[in-house]
C-alpha cells in the first residue's frame, strides 16, 4: 500500500489500484476549477482514487461533487479519500456503471478522465483500468448528456492523437466545442493530451496551447500557476 498523497489543504489515498495520482488528473481538476463561478453540480465519471472529485470539493460554489467508479477497488480508494476530506460532506462516491446511470437530480457540469487504451491488453492493475472497453466514448457521452440540463457542460481529458474521433463523437451526440487546450511536455514537441469543455448550448470556441515543462524541466510559468493551489511542491520533468 502507498502512503496518501499529499495536496494543499488534503490527502487522496493510494492502494492496490490500477491508476494512482497521475497529472491528467490534476490538469483537468485543475482547469475546471478556475471556471466555476456560480454555485455548480459536479459529477466525475471513472473518478479512480477521486483526485479530480478532492479538488473541486474544496470550492466554495461546488455543493455538491458525485464521484462515479465502476472498479470496486478504485471506488474503495475513493470512498477513503473522501473519508479524509476537509469537504467530506459536500461529496460522494458511488461503486457503479455509469454507462446505465441516471441521476436523481441532474448535475451541472459532467468531468471526466476517461480509460483510453483500445487495443493494449494488459495484464496489470494500471493497463486493465486504462482500457476504454470499461468506458466507451460513446457512452460516457451519452451519460454526461442524460445527467445533465440543457445548460449543462462536459470537460474532459484525452489523448491529443484521438481529437477528431473525440470532436466528432461529441458533435455526433449534438455538444457543442467549448473550450479546447492542447497539453504538450515541452514547447518543441508536439501535444499529447488536449483538454475539451463542450457544452449543450452554442458557444464561441476558444483554442489554447499549454506546455508544462521549460527546457529545464522545471514548470512552465502558466503551468505553474495553475497547479500551484494543489501541489505542495510541483515536480519536475
Amino acid at each position: 500500500m502507498l502512503e496518501p498523497f499529499q495536496f494543499k489543504g488534503f490527502q487522496v489515498a493510494q492502494g492496490a489500484v490500477g491508476l494512482k495520482v497521475n497529472s491528467d488528473a490534476i490538469l483537468l481538476g485543475a482547469h475546471v476549477f478556475q471556471h466555476i463561478q456560480t454555485p455548480t453540480r459536479l459529477m466525475d465519471v471513472g473518478s479512480g482514487t477521486g483526485v479530480i472529485s478532492a479538488m473541486l470539493a474544496t470550492h466554495p460554489q461546488i455543493p455538491k461533487v458525485t464521484a462515479v467508479e465502476i472498479d470496486a477497488t478504485a471506488a474503495g480508494v475513493c470512498q477513503k479519500t473522501m473519508a479524509m476530506h476537509p469537504n467530506a460532506a459536500r461529496w460522494n462516491c458511488l461503486h457503479t456503471d455509469a454507462t446505465s446511470l441516471t441521476l436523481p437530480k441532474p448535475v451541472d457540469w459532467v468531468v471526466s478522465n476517461p480509460p483510453y487504451f483500445k487495443d493494449h491488453p494488459s495484464d496489470t492493475a494500471r493497463g486493465k483500468a486504462r482500457q476504454q472497453h470499461t468506458l466507451p466514448l460513446a457512452q460516457l457521452l451519452d451519460c454526461a448528456w442524460r445527467n445533465t440540463p440543457a445548460t449543462g457542460r462536459f470537460s474532459l481529458i484525452y489523448p491529443a492523437s484521438d481529437f477528431e474521433t473525440l470532436r466528432s463523437s461529441l458533435l455526433l451526440k449534438s455538444w457543442y466545442l467549448q473550450h479546447v487546450i492542447w497539453i504538450s511536455d515541452r514547447s518543441n514537441q508536439a501535444p499529447k493530451r488536449v483538454i475539451v469543455s463542450a457544452s449543450k448550448s452554442f458557444a464561441k470556441e476558444r483554442w489554447q496551447r499549454m506546455y508544462l515543462f521549460n527546457e529545464q524541466g522545471e514548470a512552465s510559468a502558466e503551468y505553474g500557476k495553475l497547479v500551484e493551489k494543489w501541489y505542495t511542491h510541483i515536480p519536475k520533468r
